[in-house]
């Protein structure tokens, strides 16, 4: 409805989305920079919680924020590793860990598989998205009620099968909007709350290579909370419907 749905937007031949069509206030929040910021804040939060558990050294996080945080992830780099190993998450891992010393490369990605790092970031820049469009919800709303009342008694044809129907006000049609709209932002509402979980439980998520108590704390630091019973991904059933609610 907004104009955001990846159905209906052109894209060019490397899959781009052509500049013209993009929107300003979602763009940035899915962009291969904020998606790769956000999977080192993963990255990072896991090795706070195993340091305040005393299972990672003391000053290990300290000197790995140092160096990552003033270092720029290097896109480029990124995609071209990408494209020789074929797998992303593991691309950006070897882009960071070629600027940490040795002995601490070890404690970066530890234990974790691909999706500990990931599903955080994605319900993060789901939860990002949301909050850019209901900046616009409520005032769009408002605005189409406005023009139901100012047009309630101006007359319009109506149209079905294709061909003029019967007579109708275009203050009708504006309440029309403005009730699918409603409906659209109360489902919208209505699934963001599953945002807030998420995992760090490991491979197929049994809890094998990562302490339930480091999975906690490491979300808790993002913002998020653990869904027990997770595999190696979180369940898209709860992500899916923001997903598509966002689209609509």
């Amino acid at each position: 409805m907004l104009g955001w749905s990846v159905k209906t937007i052109p894209l060019q031949e490397d899959n781009q989305l052509i500049e013209r069509y993009e929107q300003k206030e979602i763009s940035p929040i899915w962009s291969d920079k904020n998606k790769l910021r956000l999977w080192l804040d993963s990255e990072l939060s896991s090795v706070w919680a195993k340091e305040r558990l005393g299972t990672t050294p003391s000053g290990v996080l300290e000197r790995m924020e140092s160096i990552l945080l003033a270092t720029p992830i290097d896109i480029a780099w990124w995609k071209a590793k990408d494209d020789e190993i074929h797998h992303d998450l593991q691309a950006f891992v070897e882009e960071r860990l070629r600027w940490l010393p040795v002995e601490l490369q070890q404690y970066f990605h530890e234990l974790m598989t691909s999706f500990d790092t990931e599903d955080p970031a994605f319900a993060r820049m789901l939860l990002e998205s949301m909050k850019a469009v209901f900046v616009f919800t409520q005032p769009f709303l408002e605005a189409l009620k406005d023009k139901a009342l100012l047009y309630r008694y101006t007359p319009m044809n109506g149209r079905t099968h294709g061909q003029e129907a019967e007579l109708q006000t275009f203050g009708k049609r504006c309440l029309t909007w403005f009730k699918e709209f409603s409906v659209a932002n109360s489902q919208l509402c209505l699934v963001s709350a599953n945002l807030v979980y998420s995992k760090m439980s490991g491979a197929i998520g049994n809890y094998g290579s990562v302490n339930p108590e480091v999975e906690r704390l490491a979300l808790e630091r993002l913002g998020l909370n653990p869904f027990y019973g997770a595999t190696q991904i979180i369940p898209r059933i709860l992500y899916a419907p923001e997903a598509d609610a966002l689209c609509e």
